[in-house]
């Protein structure tokens, strides 16, 4: 029951990891919201712009934006991809991107033809992680990374174990 469960191969390293915090912290502390209460602190933060920074996508699409913490720092990680933002309600914006693409239409309701193979699709938008993976299979993205992971019984969504 408490097995990890390895899909696919990472490109990196333990020391890779290691390697990237003194830059990761450097770009923390210019990070625009120092309150991101009910968003991602350092530690997820970190593991996101890491491996997005690692997968290097053509787009980068993000599926629940909050006050625009997440936004500025894929920005960060990878500068060169398209950003699409996403999120039913975005008026809790506090970081307004010039270079993102924003909609209020819910992931599964997007035109996502023609997708660059090495697409990147962030959620934190408290769906079920489950129902998620499938859209993110019919769609055609590859590369998927989850930011809610409640323990068993826990949360508002399902999320993956």
């Amino acid at each position: 029951m408490n097995k990890v469960k390895s899909i696919g191969n990472v490109k990196w390293e333990k020391q890779d990891i290691i390697n990237s915090l003194d830059e990761f912290l450097e770009l923390y502390d210019s990070r625009p919201i120092k309150d991101n209460s009910g968003g991602m602190k350092s530690p997820h933060l970190f593991a996101v712009w890491f491996m997005a920074k690692q997968i290097n996508p053509e787009l980068i699409v993000e599926s629940g934006v909050w006050k625009g913490q997440s936004t500025w720092l894929l920005e960060q990680a990878c500068p060169n991809a398209k950003l699409v933002s996403i999120d039913i309600n975005l008026k809790n914006r506090e970081y307004f991107s010039k270079k993102a693409e924003y909609s209020d239409r819910d992931f599964s309701e997007q035109d996502w033809k023609n997708l660059p193979e090495n697409s990147l699709v962030f959620f934190d938008d408290h769906q079920n992680a489950y129902k998620r993976l499938q859209q993110c299979k019919w769609f055609g993205f590859r590369h998927v990374i989850f930011e809610d992971n409640y323990p068993p019984a826990k949360g508002d969504c399902y999320s993956l174990k």
